[in-house]
């Protein structure tokens, strides 16, 4: 009994020195899993976001569109010339005094005319004029869109960062209260063994345990979860197959701290 008191409490030691060691709080550095700081996790998250992809072709599209409405003003422009060739015959008859004297000319004549027209209506400028007027518009809301999504994924990464934060200092809080009830439990079950304490006694204390136990776990299991929403937001979350596993089945790259 004395041998597994003792091997119990190595155990509980060693467990408590593995997980205080991973749980670091510092946010300004990587933690043990890989975490980046809060600036770079905004960053991966407006690199990585569809929804701001998406919404950049967009403005793309009605950049486009703006310039193709604005090139139809030139459906209405045109331009028109005329070129002319041909022979002057150009006969000449003058009197003077009492005799008539007539003089000819026969020559070449080349003419050559360039112009620019516009044939538009008034409605017709006026619906074109709208037409820009929206285009420009349309752009101008898919710039807000574009500022207002980098807004929503800033605010997604900072709250989900502290979700996670918060997490893992849960995480070591239960851990010590679970060690704290094993030790409990440890001496609990000795002294039952020596008859210093009752069944019922006894029994608070091994609810306590289990209490304890659960709790943690349930810690652990949320920082599972927002440590792989987290990483999902900012494009850095990775699955994997493996053989074991049915086809369409994914198994999560779990840190080895959510493993203890």
């Amino acid at each position: 009994m004395f041998k597994k008191i003792i091997s119990t409490y190595i155990l509980i030691g060693l467990f408590a020195s593995a997980l205080f060691s991973q749980t670091d709080t510092t946010t300004e550095d990587t933690d043990v899993l890989h975490v980046p700081t809060l600036g770079d996790a905004i960053e991966l998250a407006m690199q990585y976001s569809p929804l701001l992809k998406n919404q950049d072709l967009e403005n793309t599209i009605k950049l486009y569109e703006l310039r193709s409405i604005r090139k139809e003003w030139l459906d209405y422009m045109g331009v028109e010339g005329y070129y002319k060739y041909g022979s002057i015959d150009n006969v000449n008859i003058q009197n003077i005094g009492e005799g008539t004297v007539t003089s000819s000319y026969n020559g070449v004549d080349n003419r050559f005319s360039v112009g620019v027209y516009v044939k538009m209506s008034l409605f017709a400028f006026i619906d074109q004029r709208n037409k820009v007027q929206q285009a420009n518009i349309a752009l101008d809301q898919g710039r807000y869109n574009l500022e207002l999504i980098q807004q929503q994924i800033r605010r997604l990464v900072i709250k989900q960062y502290n979700e996670y934060l918060l997490a893992r200092e849960l995480v070591e809080i239960k851990s010590r209260g679970m060690i704290a009830t094993s030790t409990q439990k440890i001496k609990a079950e000795q002294d039952y063994s020596n008859g210093r304490i009752n069944i019922y006694e006894l029994t608070k204390v091994l609810e306590a345990d289990s209490k304890a136990n659960t709790e943690y776990q349930k810690a652990k299991s949320d920082l599972s979860i927002s440590y792989l929403i987290l990483m999902d937001i900012i494009g850095k979350l990775q699955f994997e197959t493996t053989n074991n596993e049915p086809d369409g089945e994914l198994n999560i790259n779990e840190p080895d701290t959510l493993k203890q």
